[in-house]
């Protein structure tokens, strides 16, 4: 689930899997060869200094200050 309009920032909702590493990367283009790193909250009003978290079989929501008027957020797993 992807929700614009929390305090500026989008908030991306999803399931986790225990013992996964995820992280946040960002692109301009669906087809974008590069993509950066985005920083994010576990909350909604929290300091946007997250780059990644762990996974504990529970819903998560990830809180992200747009960069630009559009782009696509991909979620990595490792």
């Amino acid at each position: 689930l992807v929700e614009a309009g929390v305090g500026g920032r989008v908030k991306v909702e999803f399931e986790t899997l225990s013992g996964m590493d995820y992280s946040v990367q960002v692109r301009s283009t669906v087809n974008g060869v590069s993509s950066a790193p985005a920083k994010f909250a576990l909350t909604p009003g929290g300091s946007l200094t997250r780059t990644s978290f762990s996974g504990n079989g529970n819903s998560v929501s990830l809180y992200i200050a747009p960069t630009r008027d559009a782009g696509f957020i991909t979620i990595l797993r490792q």
